[in-house]
């Protein structure tokens, strides 16, 4: 038996005894960011803004309310879906908003489902935080 023989017969029991390589498996997809539950905020208007994120975008209403646990920014709708609905909100105000909270551009911002104002009950948006006017 030649040494190049005994070489590669070694050669060869070794990657039989060792078996196939198994590569790891690929790591598991992060999951999902876990969505707030919905909450309801008691507390008094501070003030009224109208924001827009871009160029693009219509200025929404965002309310600053006062409430036990301090100032919370809230964002209502687009500015012209409050028009067409002839609603306006100012200081000084006792409003009831449910909804949740969420991350936009960075800033933390409690987006409404409902909100209660006296005896008007003004729905925005589903369950789900989808809007319930029509898109233009």
């Amino acid at each position: 038996m030649s040494p190049y023989s005994s070489v590669l017969s070694v050669a060869a029991l070794l990657l039989v005894s060792c078996g196939p390589t198994v590569m790891p498996p690929p790591a598991a997809p992060a999951p999902p960011a876990a969505a707030q539950a919905p909450a309801t905020l008691d507390g008094e208007i501070l003030g009224v803004d109208k924001q827009s994120p871009d160029a693009h975008l219509a200025q929404s209403v965002v309310l600053r309310v006062r409430t036990e646990s301090g100032q919370v920014d809230v964002l209502l709708a687009p500015a012209w879906v409050l028009d067409e609905k002839g609603l306006s909100f100012a200081p000084k105000e006792r409003v009831q908003i449910k909804g949740k909270q969420r991350v936009e551009s960075g800033q933390s911002v409690f987006e409404v489902q409902t909100l209660k104002r006296g005896e008007d009950v003004i729905e925005l948006r589903d369950d789900a935080g989808k809007p319930l006017w029509p898109t233009r």
